[in-house]
């Protein structure tokens, strides 16, 4: 998904006349751009094709890092630095454990 310069005036472009479309639900983010992501119009094309799949993108990204975070403080914990032979296989099911 690159994003030229044509493709970010289409999705301002849509940005700006997404209000058009009718959509039952507003409350729910992600239920409004599903609801956006499955309207056709009379062509059968959706108009918010661009803009639709950049909310996507964006609402799929991670919010945080914690999980991340708590992973390699437990690595640390099984696998200090007196450990370093400890061969990953091992790691991994420690781990899991």
């Amino acid at each position: 998904m690159g994003f030229c310069a044509d493709r970010i005036d289409r999705i301002l472009s849509q940005r700006n006349n997404i209000h058009l479309q009718k959509c039952t639900v507003t409350s729910d983010t992600v239920q409004f751009w599903g609801e956006v992501h499955k309207f056709r119009n009379a062509a059968e094309e959706n108009p918010n094709a661009d803009v639709c799949d950049m909310a996507i993108t964006v609402l799929s990204l991670p919010h945080s890092n914690a999980d991340i975070k708590r992973v390699f403080s437990q690595m640390n914990i099984v696998k200090p630095k007196l450990r370093n032979r400890m061969g990953l296989d091992t790691l991994n099911a420690v781990l899991w454990i």
